[in-house]
């Protein structure tokens, strides 16, 4: 039997995994082609990018290997996590071996990492390397396994086989799984208007791609560069022209952490929609298999909801909403207010619709209410950045077990399992689902809980206050200044507050949009009907294009012997971006087993 894997990357290592477990005790010959032109660890994770930058998980909440937790019919083969293996001996052989430029930052980085560090995505770059030698080293021998550093351009059918075409050769195959990353989009009309006027003026104008591909080697010091996007690639951009240039943190007396210029800066202009960054992720206090339950979105409640479309959008946000502030109003009473009863609390707050009145009720002071125009950044009244900065990173050191807010925000990650229950079982209308899940939840979930870890955040208010980085109040915009030949930013709240650049960077990741993306694999798999863009059906009759590409089935089939899944499945799918957790029954390996279950079934 012949195999094809597209993308080398953690779901691509992990259905590796899963189809030599599962054919260790076959008795038929598998070959195995892996593709991908940025080899193991594929894009995201190359072992030698800028070692400035981490992963936005914590080193033991990552793992290539199954465990007891997962259930799956296929064999569970345990093995260590990438904080359990940065700790090894062999760990530090391995990094010896691979001669990489930045061998002494990863073997500094094992000796100094602790279990809840943010590491470096070279460290989990390597390690992916390592695995991958792992599952080499240990073979059966009816199992062959080919690393081919190519790009696939497309996959016809062709009767009960599939033919892989690279550049210069096409190879049958049996079955094809894929599983990609953020992949760069045709540009839109204000992206080939700013791109254009580059061109014509020298200047540099840089399209939503990967940060660890940035290139600011004609940055100048002192030159003005202007972000757009206060998001992780924000972080990221910014960590690479100050740490990436030599400069420095350290804390004073007051513990205050300062930054310390290298004298090679440029001056940061960033902004955003919304004029503040992300929510810090907080200390992490929990262990890799520890959750808070659902108080609302319970198993009895699922069992209630199984129905396509039988759950209201309005409904939905309400429960949503009602798990986070829970764990606020809990995490706040036990924090502030010891004469409060927090179970008797908690209980009315449970079995009422009338929360208003239960806290107003309270000994609750006032400012301590929960309010989610004020969390999202949409106040009638704009914090300045420091102070938000300074308060948000002052309950994310808490911890996501004691700070009211961190313990709210680190709930979406919590309930992960059941939104993707609701959104896999489409229980909401796709009328809803565009409305109240795509449009509400999933932003909010991501300004909330999917920002930068709160050492991040706290580099950045040292950053601005060393007049390095300078934030724009809300509503940026980006425009030409045609006299001068260079780009012009400001602020829809203070027009008159203008910077010039030469240097313009989109700060965010592709977004997901299959009909609009360069990649020739998933453009020619939907001219060939092999794929589709995935389509809510609403009222009016009109279509409504969620940017995913679609799949018919749980192990994210397109049809037999095709799979597809990952990150250009998001909007049929969510939260596609995450590293496979152990100890979570996390959704990665179980994917990957229904893949590999059901190739072997072939």
């Amino acid at each position: 039997m012949h195999v094809t894997i597209i993308g080398a990357g953690p779901r691509g290592l992990v259905t590796l995994e899963r189809l030599i477990e599962r054919f260790r005790h076959d008795s038929r010959q598998l070959t195995i082609n892996i593709f991908d032109p940025y080899g193991i660890g594929g894009r995201v994770w190359q072992a030698d990018q800028p070692h400035e930058l981490i992963m936005n998980s914590n080193a033991n909440f990552v793992s290539l290997f199954t465990d007891e937790s997962v259930k799956i019919d296929g064999p569970i083969v345990t093995g260590p996590s990438l904080f359990a293996w940065s700790q090894t001996d062999s760990a530090k052989e391995f990094i010896n071996g691979l001669n990489l430029s930045n061998n002494s930052n990863l073997i500094q980085e094992t000796n100094l990492i602790k279990k809840n560090d943010y590491p470096s995505r070279s460290l989990f770059g390597t390690y992916q390397r390592w695995f991958y030698q792992h599952l080499l080293s240990n073979l059966p021998g009816n199992v062959d396994i080919k690393l081919i550093n190519n790009e696939v351009l497309n996959i016809k059918k062709n009767s009960n086989q599939f033919i892989v075409e690279l550049n210069d050769q096409k190879l049958t195959t049996d079955a094809v799984t894929m599983s990609l990353g953020h992949i760069e989009n045709q540009l839109n009309d204000d992206e080939q208007l700013f791109s254009k006027f580059a061109k014509t003026n020298h200047l540099a104008y840089l399209t939503p791609t990967h940060p660890q591909e940035y290139d600011f080697k004609s940055v100048a010091v002192n030159e003005p560069i202007i972000l757009r996007g206060l998001g992780l690639s924000f972080s990221d951009a910014i960590t690479l022209l100050t740490k990436g240039r030599d400069g420095y943190y350290s804390r004073d007396d007051n513990s205050q952490l300062i930054y310390h210029p290298s004298g090679k800066e440029p001056q940061i202009i960033a902004g955003s929609p919304r004029g503040i960054p992300f929510h810090a992720k907080g200390i992490n206090q929990k262990s890799t298999n520890e959750n808070y339950p659902p108080r609302f979105f319970t198993s009895k409640w699922i069992e209630n909801h199984q129905q396509p479309g039988s759950l209201d959008g309005k409904e939905f946000i309400k429960l949503a909403h009602k798990e986070i502030e829970y764990v606020y109003y809990e995490k706040l009473i036990q924090l502030k207010y010891p004469a409060i009863d927090v179970n008797e609390f908690l209980g009315e707050f449970t079995n009422t619709d009338n929360h208003a009145e239960l806290i107003h009720h309270s000994a609750i002071e006032a400012t301590d209410y929960w309010n989610w125009e004020m969390v999202l950044g949409k106040g009638q009244k704009p914090i300045s950045i420091e102070n938000y900065l300074i308060a948000d990173i002052t309950d994310a050191k808490l911890g996501n077990k004691t700070g009211p807010y961190t313990a709210a925000f680190n709930m979406f990650h919590d309930i992960r399992d059941v939104i993707r229950q609701i959104v896999n079982k489409n229980l909401l209308s796709d009328e809803d689902y565009q409305k109240y899940f795509l449009n509400q939840f999933k932003k909010e979930s991501s300004f909330l809980s999917a920002g930068p870890p709160e050492s991040r955040s706290e580099e950045l208010l040292a950053l601005i206050k060393a007049g390095i980085v300078t934030i724009l109040k809300p509503n940026m915009k980006l425009s030409i200044d045609h006299k001068a030949n260079e780009f012009i930013t400001f602020s829809e709240m203070a027009p008159n507050k203008k910077f010039h650049a030469r240097f313009v960077i989109e700060a965010r990741l592709p977004a997901v949009n299959v009909e609009k993306t360069t990649s020739n694999l998933i453009t020619n798999l939907i001219k060939s009907g092999l794929a589709s863009p995935y389509l809510l059906k609403l009222k009016n009759q009109s279509n409504y294009t969620t940017g995913a590409i679609n799949t018919i089935s749980d192990s994210e089939q397109l049809s037999s012997g095709l799979y597809f899944w990952g990150v250009p499945t998001e909007g049929k799918r969510w939260f596609t971006t995450v590293s496979p957790r152990p100890n979570n029954n996390d959704i990665i390996f179980s994917t990957a087993d229904k893949i590999a279950q059901e190739i072997q079934s072939l």
